[in-house]
């Protein structure tokens, strides 16, 4: 349930744009990922996946964000933040730099629950054409041998 609502939050800050700027330009974008993981035919866990970014208003300031969850619940990570078009050049390229930070949820080793903070970066090069992004996050999952 606690999944469904974060995803549902993040859905709404993200994806909440004008129709007559949509049409004019790109300034929002939302996608939802899902992964059924089988293992001898059978659903071993559902995973969901949601990334997007939207523009503030025509400045050059934005906010991005991803979740991602399993509906067993053994896992929830999501991070929200800021990201800026610090470099415009030609007429639709950019370079932006983001930074985001969230929290993480997991079951240890030993079955506990915990919850602890996350973060993330990116950086986006790119035009309508090409584009490519460099993405980090760090969390104390790595330790759990995740």
């Amino acid at each position: 349930m606690k999944l469904r609502l974060c995803l549902l939050a993040l859905c709404l800050c993200l994806g909440a744009t004008q129709v007559a700027e949509a049409q004019e330009e790109k300034r929002a974008e939302v996608g939802l990922y899902y992964q059924g993981v089988m293992e001898k035919g059978e659903v071993e866990t559902n995973r969901l996946f949601l990334q997007g970014y939207h523009y503030l208003g025509e400045s050059r300031l934005g906010v991005w964000g991803f979740a991602y969850g399993e509906d067993r619940g053994d896992y929830f990570s999501g991070v929200l933040g800021l990201y800026y078009d610090f470099l415009e050049f030609g007429e639709s390229s950019v370079v932006e730099l983001g930074l985001a930070a969230g929290t993480e949820k997991f079951r240890d080793e030993s079955g506990t629950s915990r919850q602890f903070a996350r973060y993330a970066g990116t950086l986006y090069i790119g035009n309508d054409q090409l584009n490519t992004e460099t993405y980090y996050e760090y969390g104390p999952s790595r330790d759990s041998g995740r």
